[in-house]
């Protein structure tokens, strides 16, 4: 054979092999981004961190484009549960027709307005979180809400914000305390003492227990999942037509992946499907932040 036929062969077998190689990491990537990539998050096993805790629960989660449950497999490790929790935020689970952006700038929060999940006055809001931010608030009772705002953050004393808004000087947490000492972060610059309740010793307190809360919206800076749970256990989310809540996951909360995605577990469990979410990319002052807005509808309001 002479050399330009060799140099000739040589090269179209490298072109097929560089085409092997090319072809089988667009099929990985495709299958990561359509749907769950089953077997690519189980072999990702063998690169668990040295040392790793492994906590073992079963789980399922619903990626299918026509929306039917599929069973994974078990999540076990922090890194596992991260990467199931975050290709959650690209995905919704129904189709809200009517979805509508209520507030502006920072505090502007999607809401669906289809007749089954749509705010009707008399409505009730609760809100968690305003940061000195009242433009979703005042939005809603622009449809007839009375809302509820809290924050405690903002140093403020309980008022009457504007027509059928009210604003609480109290923090959502799990326990009920008058001396509860938030971290530090991009709100909460010195120390505070802060007053804390839970979400159903709130209702009781301003005299809504058992009633309808329309949309609850929660945005409290990492604190929101194990108010979730808590929320959860305590039958508060089976009378909350809409759950609105921007997740934080943020530094040493990370190696927590795999309790929080269990709460994200039990609320599907509960009957929330997510009707709009997206992942919030921007800069972070922390080490580590997976951030995301997400709105949920409750499937089985009114149904237990």
């Amino acid at each position: 054979m002479t050399w330009p036929r060799q140099s000739l062969v040589f090269s179209v077998a490298l072109l097929i092999l560089i085409v092997i190689i090319f072809l089988t990491f667009y099929q990985i990537a495709w299958r990561q981004s359509s749907e769950v990539p089953t077997v690519a998050f189980a072999d990702m096993r063998r690169l668990a961190p040295a040392g790793t805790q492994r906590q073992a629960f079963p789980s399922y989660i619903d990626f299918s484009r026509k929306g039917k449950e599929r069973f994974l497999y078990e999540v076990r490790d922090f890194w596992e549960a991260e990467a199931l929790h975050t290709a959650l935020m690209d995905h919704t689970e129904v189709k809200c027709n009517d979805i509508k952006g209520k507030g502006s700038g920072d505090g502007k929060w999607n809401v669906c307005m289809d007749p089954a999940y749509k705010p009707k006055s008399p409505c009730l809001v609760y809100s968690f979180g305003i940061a000195n931010d009242f433009s979703f608030d005042d939005a809603l009772a622009a449809m007839g809400c009375n809302v509820h705002a809290f924050d405690p953050s903002m140093k403020q004393g309980d008022h009457k914000h504007a027509e059928h808004v009210w604003f609480h000087n109290l923090g959502v947490g799990v326990n009920n305390t008058d001396t509860f000492s938030p971290r530090k972060d991009v709100y909460v610059k010195d120390e505070q003492k802060w007053k804390i309740r839970d979400v159903a010793t709130i209702l009781k307190e301003l005299g809504h227990e058992g009633k309808t809360i329309d949309i609850l919206k929660m945005d409290v800076e990492g604190y929101e999942f194990h108010v979730i749970k808590n929320m959860l256990e305590t039958g508060v989310l089976d009378h909350v037509r809409q759950f609105l809540v921007e997740y934080h996951v943020f530094d040493e909360n990370r190696f927590k992946f795999v309790e929080l995605f269990k709460i994200t577990r039990e609320l599907y469990d509960a009957g929330f499907r997510r009707f709009f979410s997206f992942r919030l990319i921007y800069p972070c002052p922390y080490k580590y932040c997976n951030q995301a807005n997400i709105g949920f509808i409750n499937t089985k309001f009114g149904k237990k």
